[in-house]
């Protein structure tokens, strides 16, 4: 998943290597895939959610930022 964050790097290498940086810094130590995201939407649209109500799902590997 692009959320454009790193599209102004000024090269391949340079991306590559935010990128690295970024995923170091994170508990899961990974990026998040766009099926991440979908197993969460996938649950919430299950009947296994049936009686969840008023949540909020966060998909981010255990990173919060304030």
């Amino acid at each position: 998943m692009d959320t454009g964050l790193l599209a102004r790097s000024s090269s391949q290498e340079m991306e590559e290597q935010a990128i690295k940086m970024v995923e170091a810094s994170l508990p899961l130590r990974r990026a998040a895939t766009p099926q991440d995201v979908a197993h969460a939407a996938v649950y919430l649209a299950s009947d296994a959610a049936a009686y969840v109500t008023g949540m909020v799902i966060d998909v981010n590997g255990g990173a919060y930022f304030a």
